[in-house]
């Protein structure tokens, strides 16, 4: 945890960076806060969440809260194994609210999919959306 609050620290001047990059390209730039989920597949050494387990987990708890995301596909490593693993990545405003819904679909994967845990990465950044 300490190495993913130093990743995110070290990577602020960064994002800084990219928001005074669009607006020199004149587009507007939004502070906003980012939240990735990583949900692994596994439960013990076994893959037990299937795509259709995901699919049904997305349909479920994940669109009802937040109708805009983005979900891809990634290997996690944790002490010399990997699985195959999700990670939701969502744009918001950074309020309570917000952040009770994130705690929600974390606590409902772990408790359908038998998991130990979900990892939460929280981040301040900079939004642009380039239109014509």
């Amino acid at each position: 945890m300490r190495c993913l609050r130093f990743c995110v620290i070290a990577l602020m001047p960064l994002l800084i960076a990219a928001c005074a990059t669009g607006a020199d390209r004149g587009e507007t730039c939004d502070l906003s806060q980012g939240t990735n989920l990583f949900f692994g597949r596994n439960v013990g050494t076994l893959e037990r969440v299937s795509d259709a387990d995901w699919t049904r987990f997305l349909d479920e708890t994940v669109r009802p809260r937040f109708p805009g995301h983005t979900v891809y596909d990634a290997t996690g490593y944790w002490q010399g194994t990997s699985e195959r693993s999700k990670v939701l990545s969502i744009y918001h405003d950074g309020d309570a609210a917000t952040s009770e819904k994130l705690t929600e679909i974390a606590k409902d994967y772990r408790l359908r999919f038998d998991q130990e845990s979900v990892l939460r990465a929280d981040f301040d950044t900079c939004v642009v959306f380039v239109g014509d």
